[in-house]
């Protein structure tokens, strides 16, 4: 028995080690290849057609990226409960935001948040960034108007035990169908066309929002019919700054 849990623990340990290793190096090389592309986009603004797909191979790289980051950050979720500080949220939602706007070109993306004016905290961590970056990237990227429609909503509820943050982002996309609501959070979750693809990221913000001892999903933004739009909606308890 102890020989077979040493060989399991040393097998562990090398999974463990090949997983940072393979996590590490090949993000690394994906952004060296980002980089190439980028230049390159640089000099051949006059062919067009080799400029579209320079563009094409520097999206697969980016989503690419972001796969292998999603894992790491799931993978570590699963292993270890994460340390919480107090997170002033809408200072991250405003940053998050800020850069989305900035850095999408294809589409024109109007953002709208909606909140008190006061500072809002829950106990979290650097991960909530990925929850809000998740969510308004699926917003634009699962959407076929020329112009995305953002509105976000902030609103502190009170239940028996305690206060909690409800934030609602709402969407003008392609929604989402009644069936998938709740195995979209799934992880690698595929079935057709409307959603695939979203599965590994939103598995990741319902990972994250769990930790928080929050909850997520998913209503239409219009009720009864999804194709005007979604409508994520999350809960997490609030913070109090003076505890820390």
């Amino acid at each position: 028995m102890k020989e077979s849990e040493e060989q399991y623990k040393e097998a562990y340990n090398r999974a463990e080690f090949y997983k940072d290793l393979l996590s590490h190096d090949v993000t690394n090389i994906l952004q060296s290849i980002v980089f190439s592309a980028e230049s390159g986009l640089l000099l051949l603004d006059e062919k067009e057609k080799l400029k579209a797909k320079l563009v094409d191979i520097k999206d697969q790289v980016k989503r690419s990226g972001k796969l292998i980051s999603n894992v790491r950050k799931l993978s570590k979720l699963e292993k270890e409960a994460p340390l919480l500080k107090v997170i002033d949220v809408k200072e991250v939602l405003k940053n998050t935001t800020e850069l989305i706007q900035r850095t999408t070109h294809e589409k024109t993306v109007n953002i709208r948040i909606e909140a008190p004016e006061h500072k809002l905290y829950i106990q979290g961590n650097e991960l909530l960034r990925d929850v809000f970056e998740n969510l308004i990237q699926n917003a634009v990227k699962y959407n076929h108007n020329p112009v995305v429609e953002i509105v976000i909503r902030i609103n502190s509820i009170q239940d028996i035990e305690k206060k909690h943050l409800k934030l609602e982002f709402m969407d003008n996309g392609i929604g989402i169908i009644e069936k998938s609501k709740w195995a979209i959070f799934d992880r690698g979750y595929r079935v057709d066309g409307n959603i695939g693809g979203r599965g590994l990221g939103l598995s990741l913000v319902k990972k994250i929002v769990n930790s928080y001892k929050g909850q997520i999903w998913v209503e239409d933004k219009i009720e009864g019919d999804f194709s005007k739009g979604s409508n994520f909606i999350i809960e997490i308890p609030e913070g109090n700054p003076r505890l820390g």
